[in-house]
């Protein structure tokens, strides 16, 4: 009497859980319940199998990962492909080919743009300055013919003069001038100076001084500056400037060391600091 009641139990039991079980599954699926199709559970997946079962599972019972309910080991049938997976798949190829087509087309305009800047004539009218002339002719030597026809080394001579100002030190001016191919023998624009030996040397011109006893003392210390400051060679440079008195002169010893390092005498004296009654240099009177 108690195992049959039992029994009784176990299958009231089973009776509930497999009308949940039918209750929790889709209506088509829930429709093939007595049509000797059996039911399980993969993977969280509702599987349907039996030797007599003809269902064909639909589509909304494939979850987004594309796995199939089908299973060799229950005898599940039909077999499942995520569709939507795939279409994911297409688009992602789709963008990257994409993406690859727009980097070529890139690559592309910038290869035909460096072979036209390439390709381009050189002209004085790219330029402001024969500095910029220069320095194109250097990078194109082919081209160079365009800028200077004549070939005397001077391009584009209707632009701003190439001088010593736009070379910045003397330093830098000597490393440019080298860096050009220029010598002594081939300098165009004059910018090697033969008196110092240097390219752009530092000259001294009368607006470097405040009158002509500096002027005096300069060429005194660097000869070579001699004749750009004294011209007419009278010994009186910048005669702009003011001129040399004894009133110059603190003492008259200061004015007789002054007057005699700077090699003046008796026979050149340009600015009459020897006086003829004392035959004196600047003497008190």
């Amino acid at each position: 009497m108690v195992f049959s009641r039992l029994r009784s139990r176990r299958g009231v039991v089973a009776a509930l859980v497999a009308g949940a079980f039918a209750r929790a599954l889709p209506g088509p699926v829930r429709a093939q319940w007595t049509n000797g199709c059996e039911y399980g559970m993969t993977n969280g997946l509702v599987t349907i199998g039996g030797a007599d079962c003809g269902v064909a599972v639909p589509g909304h019972m494939v979850d987004g990962t594309g796995s199939s309910l089908d299973d060799a080991s229950t005898g599940s049938v039909g077999t499942f492909t995520d569709t939507r997976k795939e279409d994911r798949q297409d688009r992602l190829i789709d963008r990257r080919d994409k993406r690859r087509r727009q980097r070529g087309r890139r690559t592309d305009r910038n290869q035909d743009q460096q072979d036209r800047q390439q390709e381009r004539k050189i002209l004085c009218e790219d330029f402001s300055t024969q500095l910029q002339a220069v320095e194109a002719m250097s990078h194109s030597p082919k081209e160079a013919w365009r800028l200077d026809p004549d070939g005397d080394g001077i391009p584009c001579e209707e632009l701003t003069p190439l001088t010593c100002k736009a070379l910045g030190t003397e330093a830098e001016a000597t490393s440019w001038f080298k860096k050009m191919g220029y010598t002594p023998a081939y300098d165009p624009f004059k910018l090697y100076d033969a008196e110092t030996g240097g390219v752009c040397t530092k000259r001294a011109t009368c607006d470097d001084f405040r009158n002509q006893k500096e002027a005096v003392e300069w060429m005194t210390d660097h000869p070579k500056d001699t004749a750009r400051l004294d011209p007419d060679g009278d010994g009186a440079p910048c005669a702009k400037l003011a001129t040399v008195t004894c009133k110059a002169f603190s003492t008259q010893d200061e004015a007789k060391q002054w007057f005699t390092r700077n090699g003046f005498s008796a026979a050149k004296d340009p600015y009459k600091l020897i006086d003829p009654d004392y035959t004196e240099v600047c003497p008190k009177r």
